[in-house]
């Protein structure tokens, strides 16, 4: 019996290839929910180790009395929430040609944890008008909001510029960069 020194292995092309569109989906997958969250009004802090951190503010619906959504406002801030997690996976979307549906179970598993989690908080407010039918198209506009907002020129500008940002920075985003590579990306759409 020897102990032969394991070979290194050899790499293809192909393999190449795919690990680089991987990396490009997963910095697609980060840059949809920043740039989201400042869209719709939750400053973004940070990416870094490919997970998007977002301000405490942006989950202050949650602390209510009960843990119930109990205002119309937090309610509607809990569905804006809900869109900047869903516009990971959108942004994904968009960015490799695969519809959202098909997004949902592998690289959105956790997304769409977060999301049925906020579905639940609203539903315990309207528990009588609240059914799986009705639940299952909330998801839905909820998609349907994500995706319209990714469609946004302006706002792809921004993913772009995000996307690109975190390329160069090997993964990782403070807020001031942050901030400055989703207004460099909207500012860019103009200029153009």
């Amino acid at each position: 019996m020897t102990n032969a020194a394991p070979q290194p292995s050899t790499l293809s092309t192909e393999d190449f290839s795919l690990a680089f569109h991987e990396i490009d989906l997963t910095q697609y997958h980060e840059a949809g929910p920043a740039v989201a969250f400042y869209m719709l009004g939750f400053p973004p802090k940070r990416i870094t180790d490919a997970l998007a951190a977002h301000d405490r503010r942006s989950t202050s619906f949650f602390r209510t009395r009960p843990g119930q959504l109990t205002t119309p406002l937090a309610r509607e801030r809990a569905q804006d929430y809900a869109v900047t997690v869903i516009a990971g996976i959108a942004a994904e979307s968009k960015f490799a040609g695969v519809p959202i549906a098909e997004l949902r179970q592998v690289p959105g598993r956790e997304d769409y944890l977060t999301v049925h989690s906020i579905l639940d908080q609203l539903m315990l407010c309207h528990g009588c008008e609240f059914g799986s039918e009705i639940r299952a198209a909330r998801l839905l506009l909820l998609e349907a909001r994500a995706v319209a907002i990714m469609n946004q020129a302006h706002v792809w500008y921004a993913v772009e510029s995000v996307a690109e940002e975190l390329l160069m920075s090997a993964g990782a985003l403070g807020r001031r960069e942050l901030v400055a590579a989703i207004e460099r990306g909207m500012s860019d759409r103009h200029a153009a």
